[in-house]
């Protein structure tokens, strides 16, 4: 599990088609996914859609 700041990245996808992962930070009434080709890029993304 990912967390930043107190918040927790929710389930976790991966497309096979487009090799990418993706997410949403769980428990925000509005959903803010994000996105990454890498776990690196994944927590990267997550990290700063939180700091948004």
């Amino acid at each position: 599990m990912m967390d930043h700041k107190g918040d927790c990245a929710g389930p976790i996808d991966f497309d096979p088609d487009n090799k990418t992962f993706s997410g949403v930070v769980a428990g925000l009434k509005d959903v803010e996914p994000f996105e990454g080709a890498t776990a690196d890029a994944l927590k990267q993304a997550f990290m700063d859609n939180v700091d948004d």
